[in-house]
């Protein structure tokens, strides 16, 4: 009798904690301090987009291409049950190795995630992260270096992983934070991962091969395939002839009964029009909201 009304006690504690915690609004601006060799105290920012209704929702985290900037988030406004986050990198872009900003952005992402999960209307089990080009390169390091109690899910647009990050068959990273890339390390498994790319990209070549910034990319298939054998893949990699075209020039490779899955874009460059969501074709609109919806 005891124990049960402990448990109900507790139960009463945590019911009251959340009920009281906070409501993030449409609007607001998140905010995490850091200090890096570019600048001392700087206050990188985030924007939040909040659907109506007091949830709790999902959360979709959207990172910019090189050279844009937060506002990206809201190409995603069609996701309109997700709270959606949009980060903006220093100086425009995201740090891998090459870019301008030198910052430390897995912390920043990360102290993002730890904020979000202090709010009430915040699902901290359904957590998206997407990015396109320069953001989605990101997303691979996210992959690489955060666990999955950060985030569940990444959509990747015209990135596949670079031979910094994965390399004799093992990825790579530098746990000091910076880019030396010089430690294996082993990613969290039971992620749901969607990579998108077009077959005529010459900035992040689907074939792989050297590319912006003087990056040398993977094949856009390997690449995924490594990422399918990390969350449990044990069968052998897709040919090219085995993707299945859904619709006209739309190529599914899938793994993993679709948790790993790989569109490619026949005759799509980086910015992989005509498909994109600017155009009125408008059919990565409908992937993403199709990868979404069948968790």
């Amino acid at each position: 009798m005891k124990m049960h009304l402990i448990l109900i006690f507790a139960s009463l504690i945590a019911f009251s904690t959340h009920a009281t915690a906070a409501l993030l609004k449409d609007g607001h601006i998140l905010q995490v301090k850091q200090s890096w060799s570019q600048e001392q105290e700087f206050d990188r920012t985030a924007t939040v987009f909040v659907p109506n209704g007091r949830g709790p929702h999902p959360v979709m985290i959207a990172l910019h291409g090189n050279g844009g900037n937060a506002r990206h988030a809201q190409q995603y406004r069609f996701l309109d049950q997700y709270i959606r986050i949009g980060p903006q990198g220093y100086r425009n872009s995201w740090n891998i190795d090459r870019e301008a900003s030198k910052a430390p952005d897995v912390d920043f992402i990360k102290q993002l995630i730890e904020q979000l999960k202090t709010y009430a209307n915040v699902d901290a089990n359904r957590i998206v992260i997407l990015g396109s080009s320069n953001g989605a390169a990101l997303v691979n390091r996210l992959l690489i270096e955060l666990n999955n109690t950060h985030f569940q899910t990444a959509i990747k647009l015209a990135g596949q992983l670079n031979q910094n990050q994965y390399h004799d068959d093992t990825f790579w990273y530098d746990p000091a934070g910076g880019n030396a890339y010089d430690t294996p390390i082993t990613p969290s498994d039971k992620r749901r991962i969607l990579s998108i790319v077009g077959s005529e990209d010459r900035v992040v070549p689907y074939q792989g091969g050297p590319g912006v910034k003087r990056y040398s990319f993977m094949d856009a298939q390997e690449s995924l395939y490594a990422w399918a054998q990390q969350m449990g893949e044990k069968g052998t990699m897709l040919k090219t002839r085995d993707g299945i075209e859904k619709e006209p020039d739309v190529f599914h490779y899938s793994y993993l009964n679709g948790d790993v899955l790989l569109i490619k874009l026949q005759g799509a460059g980086h910015n992989l029009q005509p498909f994109s969501n600017h155009h009125r074709d408008g059919r990565i609109k409908r992937i993403i909201q199709s990868f979404l919806q069948h968790p």
